[in-house]
C-alpha cells in the first residue's frame, strides 16, 4: 500500500520536476527497500525519494563534465554541483539512507549489483538525455530492477530531449504508463 507524502522538502531543493512528478516519486519510494537513481543534480527528486524510502537510495551521477544535447553541442547546465547535492542530502547522507556514487549510471553497474544483491525495487533514469545513453542507462536499469519491480525515467516527451522518447519507445513500446513527463513500467 502507498503510504501518504510529503514533498515539502523536496519542492525546496532547486530542480526541474513538476510536484506531480515529485509525488509520484514519494508514493513509490515508501514501498521500495532499495531504490537506485541514475541522474541526480541537486538532489530535488532524491529528496522526494529518500525522505519516503524506508531504506536506502543509491544517487548515482558523475556531478561534472558537460552535459551534452543529442546533436553533441553543449547544454547550458551547471554539473559540477555536487557540494548543493550533499548539502540539500546531508540528513540522508550521513545516516547512510542515501549513498552518492559519482560516475556515470552504466559505469555504476558492477558496483551496484554488488551493493544490491537483492536488487532495486525502483530504478529512476534523469541522467543524461541523448538516445544512445537512455538506451544504455535502460540495459543497465534491467539488470538491477528485481522482478515485478519499476523502471522509471523523467523528460518523456519533453521537446529539448527527445531521445528519451525515442529510446523508451524502443525499448517498451506502448508498455509504458505516464505521470506528465515521468515513464515507468512494471519488469
Amino acid at each position: 500500500m502507498i503510504a501518504a507524502v510529503d514533498i515539502a522538502r523536496a519542492l525546496a531543493v532547486p530542480g526541474f520536476m513538476h510536484r506531480d512528478e515529485l509525488q509520484w516519486l514519494a508514493e513509490r519510494a515508501s514501498v521500495a527497500a532499495t531504490v537506485i537513481e541514475a541522474g541526480c543534480w541537486q538532489g530535488r527528486s532524491t529528496r522526494a525519494l529518500a525522505d519516503h524510502c524506508p531504506g536506502t537510495v543509491y544517487a548515482v551521477d558523475p556531478w561534472a563534465g558537460p552535459y551534452l544535447c543529442e546533436d553533441g553541442s553543449r547544454h547550458p547546465i551547471r554539473t559540477e554541483v555536487y557540494e548543493q547535492f550533499a548539502e540539500h542530502l546531508a540528513d540522508h547522507i550521513a545516516r547512510g539512507r542515501v549513498v552518492p556514487i559519482r560516475k556515470a549510471f552504466s559505469d555504476s553497474r558492477a558496483d551496484l549489483v554488488g551493493r544490491c544483491p537483492n536488487r532495486a525495487d525502483l530504478v529512476f533514469i534523469d541522467g543524461d538525455h541523448r538516445f544512445a545513453t537512455v538506451a544504455a542507462d535502460i540495459d543497465t536499469a534491467i539488470a538491477l530492477v528485481r522482478p515485478g519491480g519499476i523502471i522509471a525515467g523523467h523528460d518523456y516527451g519533453h521537446r529539448d530531449w527527445p531521445g528519451v522518447k525515442r529510446a523508451v519507445d524502443a525499448w517498451f513500446g506502448a508498455s509504458i504508463e505516464r505521470c506528465r513527463s515521468i515513464w515507468w513500467t512494471t519488469i
